[in-house]
């Protein structure tokens, strides 16, 4: 199926992707939690792991889609962001359990919950969301028809983004 720039499903690409990022930082306290609680430290190193990914993909989408404004390159970083977190809930449980047993003999326990899990969100969650942070600019570059109507497509697409977030926050936890 051939998208053109003005494709309403660009949109939906970034209202999906907005939802996933969110579903993603919900679904990372989830998965973390029986191995490091769901303290302050916890929730503090999930927040920062997401805000730094999003930041390196806003940035190197930008890039690369100022570079190869194509579609098929937009949805490879989706599908693979997608592939590296489906398999996350099968992995969670070693790689916690060996960045645990690292930390262990070295930190107190207060330690070992702010580093241990800072590193384990780093090793599951960086990658898919540095991915998905790419999607934003990629959606814009792709969706704007001319400079002079840029602002406007850039609102529609985080305006849509963020209303998938706002739905990626409250369905996990719902469903």
């Amino acid at each position: 199926m051939k998208i053109g720039n003005r494709s309403p499903l660009l949109l939906i690409v970034a209202f999906v992707s907005g939802m996933s990022v969110m579903a993603m930082e919900i679904g990372a306290a989830r998965l973390i939690a029986p191995y490091f609680g769901t303290s302050l430290f916890v929730w503090t190193n999930i927040i920062g792991v997401v805000l730094v990914a999003l930041t390196l993909g806003y940035y190197f989408g930008g890039k690369i889609s100022d570079k190869e404004p194509k579609i098929e390159i937009l949805l490879w970083l989706i599908c693979i962001a997608g592939f590296v977190f489906s398999v996350v809930p099968w992995i969670v449980e070693p790689v916690a359990m060996l960045i645990k047993d690292m930390l262990f003999e070295y930190q107190t326990a207060s330690a070992l919950i702010m580093i241990g899990s800072f590193v384990t969100i780093l090793v599951l969650f960086a990658a898919p969301l540095i991915l998905l942070g790419a999607v934003s600019p990629y959606v814009i570059k792709l969706y704007a028809t001319s400079i002079d109507n840029l602002g406007q497509k850039a609102g529609q697409v985080f305006a849509l983004s963020t209303v998938g977030s706002i739905l990626g926050t409250f369905l996990p936890t719902l469903l």
